[in-house]
């Protein structure tokens, strides 16, 4: 499977030294040459064309679709300049054009963890944390998820872009949609993103996990992730794993317990498949199974209930002992999960990860990085506001890249002074800080453990936590 981009805070070339060397033009121009991709100064420039790009991945309403003629236009309004279709697409449509947003969101990943490291909302944030970590053995918690990007059929005649998808009821004849696939790797410690890797959208999720970049380590993942090659090569690389698994998992049962650590002889030598109607008042029951693969490996079942209230159970897989952490730490724990679920969700709708109108490989790559610089760059002045704002707890991610206010200011920031940069900025972070803020968790939210200090608290202390009580 072709792994087309990897990003991460180790693969910058470059060392910009603050936020407004990240958003000046002619650093976009720097990097653009230095890369070969713009040789001289043309009707087109990547230090006018980039700033536009921030801007139009703003407008993150329903109906907003990528358009390059939509670009071209608007880059001819803006810059008083007319250039036609041909030589518009020809400045794009360049081997390793992608590697320009890749740049940027490199450099934007090493100033967020600087920044992050001297935040006093960071270390209060994750001061929690690490003693939860600590208190299992583990250095970090990685979070890992992906998400797919439909595209263009004509994409699949141009490069490898096999999807997973079925095929569109509106052109039964083709083949499965086209699309490729985002791969993020979260630190729950560090509170930054670790890696981003995109492929095919076919490929396995599971060769994403770059578990040898990583010592000591717990990998929270989904039921996608399952795989028996996958959790040995975890173990062998000293690291952890938890995985969601799947209800019909297979794998005989070799040792089992209650919540109170009774033995539960009578389910020896059955698979788990066949319990999903046995011992339903029990609220978690522990295993150790045997898979098919001749390895062993600990499932616990834990009673879960929908948005609707209704009743099921969850399966969960991991290599942590059971002296070390409980069924509920487990079960719990597996919950920090939304965190990475979050970046991928203010990714589509405020970030407007989508796919580009076109089927050039290379200009595809460059919209959906350039959604990453655009996310990473509203979390980096939402540190910002944080830092100046003494008073303020946590910003909810969410409502920071869904702010109205980043369009007009990605569109101007790059082309004025230093002084009038940090003036705009100033207003920025005051729209953030007046309305980005995270509300407190409801009475609801807090008895069902939907806030993370809430929830870090409850896994630390092996019992829920309400507000009350923190």
């Amino acid at each position: 499977m072709p792994r087309f981009s990897t990003i991460s805070a180790r693969n910058s070339s470059i060392s910009l030294s603050n936020i407004k060397d990240i958003f000046d033009r002619f650093n976009f121009v720097k990097i653009a040459k230095k890369l070969r991709i713009e040789i001289r100064h043309r009707k087109f420039s990547f230090g006018e064309f980039i700033p536009l790009v921030f801007s139009k991945l703003c407008e993150h309403q329903k109906e907003h679709v990528l358009s390059l003629e939509e670009l071209r236009l608007e880059y001819q309004r803006l810059f008083n300049i007319k250039i036609s279709n041909k030589p518009f697409h020809n400045a794009l449509d360049k081997e390793g054009v992608e590697q320009i947003p890749q740049e940027l969101a490199s450099n934007l990943l090493q100033q967020l963890s600087k920044h992050f490291k001297k935040s006093r909302h960071y270390r209060n944030g994750t001061e929690l944390i690490k003693q939860m970590c600590k208190q299992f053995g583990v250095t970090d918690v990685i979070l890992v998820d992906g998400t797919e990007i439909a595209l263009r059929y004509s994409c699949a005649l141009n490069f490898e872009c096999k999807g997973k998808g079925r095929k569109q009821k509106d052109d039964a004849d083709s083949d499965t949609k086209p699309g490729l696939k985002l791969h993020v790797a979260f630190s729950l410690t560090k509170q930054n993103i670790e890696y981003i890797t995109i492929t095919e959208a076919c490929g396995s999720e599971r060769d994403e996990v770059l578990f040898d970049k990583f010592k000591n380590c717990l990998f929270i993942m989904d039921r996608g992730y399952v795989s028996s090659k996958l959790e040995k090569d975890i173990v062998a690389s000293g690291n952890y794993f938890l995985i969601k698994d799947k209800k019909n998992t297979a794998g005989t049962i070799i040792k089992a317990f209650n919540k109170a650590g009774e033995a539960l002889t009578k389910c020896l030598g059955k698979k788990i498949s066949s319990l999903k109607d046995a011992y339903t008042a029990e609220e978690y029951l522990d295993f150790d199974v045997e898979t098919k693969q001749g390895h062993n490996v600990r499932v616990i079942r834990a009673k879960s209930s929908d948005r609707d209230g209704n009743t099921g159970f969850v399966y969960l897989r991991t290599n942590l002992k059971r002296g070390v952490i409980s069924c509920f730490q487990l079960h719990q724990l597996y919950r920090t999960r939304w965190t990475v679920e979050l970046f991928m969700k203010a990714l589509k709708t405020g970030n407007s990860l989508q796919a580009i109108n076109s089927s050039k490989k290379h200009i595809i790559l460059f919209f959906v990085i350039m959604s990453v610089v655009t996310s990473l760059s509203k979390t980096y002045i939402g540190l910002l506001t944080l830092q100046d704002n003494p008073g303020i707890k946590v910003l909810s991610m969410l409502k920071l890249h869904s702010c109205c206010i980043f369009k007009e200011f990605f569109r101007k920031a790059c082309f004025v002074k230093k002084t009038v940069f940090y003036e705009r900025l100033k207003k920025v972070k005051d729209f953030i800080s007046s309305n980005c803020q995270r509300t407190k968790p409801s009475a609801r939210d807090a008895l069902k453990l939907k806030d993370m200090i809430l929830l870090v608290n409850s896994i630390i202390h092996n019992k829920p936590i309400t507000t009350l009580e923190a």
